[in-house]
Parts: C-alpha cells; sequence; structure tokens
C-alpha cells in the first residue's frame, strides 16, 4: 500500500511540474465557449447542473473567486430540486465573461 500512495504522490507531483508553465486563465479561456455554449443549450435540470458543474470544476483550478462561489450555489440549487431562472444563469455568465476580461488584460 505504501508503494502505491508514494507512486499516487509522485505522479500528482510530476502533473503539477507539467502544469507549471501553463497558464491556467488563458487554459480556461479557450474553454470558456465551449462550456458557456453546453450551459446555453442545456434543456433539463440535470443537464444545467453538469454544465455548471463542469465550468464549477475549471473555475476551481483558478482559485476562490465569486464566479466559483456562483456555480457552488446554482449546482447546490439544482441538485436540491430547483431551476434557477435564466437572469441567473445570465449574471452567472457575465460574471465570467468579466473575469476572463479582466484576467487577460495586460499592465500598460
Amino acid at each position: 500500500m505504501l508503494f502505491r500512495s508514494n507512486s499516487g504522490v509522485a505522479r500528482a507531483q510530476a502533473g503539477l511540474q507539467a502544469l507549471s508553465g501553463v497558464d491556467l486563465k488563458e487554459l480556461f479561456s479557450h474553454e470558456w465557449p465551449r462550456l458557456k455554449r453546453t450551459l446555453s443549450s442545456a434543456k433539463s435540470r440535470e443537464e444545467k447542473r453538469a454544465a455548471v458543474h463542469a465550468i464549477r470544476g475549471s473555475l476551481a483550478v483558478l482559485g476562490h473567486s465569486p464566479e466559483l462561489k456562483a456555480a457552488k450555489l446554482i449546482e447546490e440549487t439544482l441538485l436540491d430540486g430547483v431551476t434557477p431562472s435564466e437572469l441567473v444563469f445570465a449574471e452567472f455568465v457575465r460574471g465570467v465573461e468579466k473575469m476572463l476580461t479582466l484576467s487577460s488584460e495586460k499592465p500598460g
């Protein structure tokens, strides 16, 4: 068992090392159009939940943010059997897009 545990730690460390040169916000920016399309085309509560869950996972990699907190709240609401209004989804999307816009600006 100890060998497997160490092996998992080594794989995790190797993965983190490989990602060290990757701009995670840039990577998320490239994935965002697909994630957004999936969310906007979701019809059922479960499809919406799965789409929000995918976005939440991507946001989590970037660290704590108001957008991550919103994704968590929306997903939990959907899990409780309640579908938030389209306005809630629209505000969420705007927040993510604002975050991406601000993160891509270069200091001048």
